[in-house]
């Protein structure tokens, strides 16, 4: 596959700034977490995706992955199949959920997918109502929440989607919310879910860094992503 010029540009442009932020106070937004910040390194990759399709998002997302595993400091982004391969789909799911906006063969198909994957995590939660319980993290002291949120957040998500897909052109800009939503989820869902399986974490701390981490990274990515993605495809000229 070639890459054109302004292919290889954006990827150069959009790999560097996933970099700066990576080695920079800049990537790390204040935020109340418990880590005091939320990252934005997820969201060049998304940029990536939705503007030039998903081989640049996989290849900004890759940039991404590297950065964060020869900087990694604990066990679980030295492990590459974790710093790597849900970095690699940020990009490449956040340009299909753009597409589907607006095709609504292709909007209906992902989220009948998605809402059968959502609605088996959902019985899968509601027949365990125990809740995950995290006591004591740091000033937090005991935090409780449903252990089926994510599930529930990917079943709206599908929702989103079959809409978007009935509206055709009118959701331009709900596209590219919906589309850093999706890029956000994989990353934050992927990694625990890997961390998990991999037996680096047990699954209560991960829905705990879930929920306090991944909310936030979810509403920085659509406050920033929408406006960055209308300038660049106005500066770019590119017909929406």
């Amino acid at each position: 596959m070639k890459f054109s010029t302004r292919d290889l540009a954006i990827a150069g442009l959009l790999g560097s700034l996933t970099a700066l932020l990576g080695l920079t106070p800049i990537g790390f937004i204040p935020f109340p977490t418990p880590a005091g910040h939320a990252t934005t390194m997820h969201i060049p990759p998304i940029v990536a995706g939705i503007i030039e399709g998903p081989i640049i998002g996989a290849l900004v997302g890759f940039i991404f992955g590297l950065l964060s595993w020869t900087r990694a400091s604990i066990p679980i982004f030295k492990d590459p199949l974790i710093a790597f391969l849900p970095r690699i789909f940020i990009g490449v799911v956040a340009y299909y959920v753009y597409r589907a906006m607006g095709n609504k063969k292709f909007a209906y198909g992902a989220s009948l997918v998605m809402g059968i994957v959502s609605l088996a995590a959902l019985r899968n939660g509601f027949s365990h109502l125990n809740e995950v319980r995290i006591s004591s993290f740091k000033s937090w002291g005991t935090l409780i929440f449903p252990s089926f949120i994510f599930p529930l957040l990917l079943l709206i998500l599908a929702i989103v989607i079959a809409w978007g897909g009935s509206r055709k052109t009118e959701t331009k800009g709900f596209g590219i919310g919906a589309a850093a939503v999706a890029g956000t989820l994989t990353n934050t869902v992927c990694v625990l879910s890997l961390a998990v399986l991999r037996k680096y974490l047990p699954l209560a701390a991960a829905y705990f860094v879930g929920l306090t981490h991944g909310i936030p990274e979810i509403i920085l990515a659509v406050l920033i992503v929408v406006p960055v993605v209308v300038t660049l495809n106005k500066a770019l000229k590119r017909e929406e």
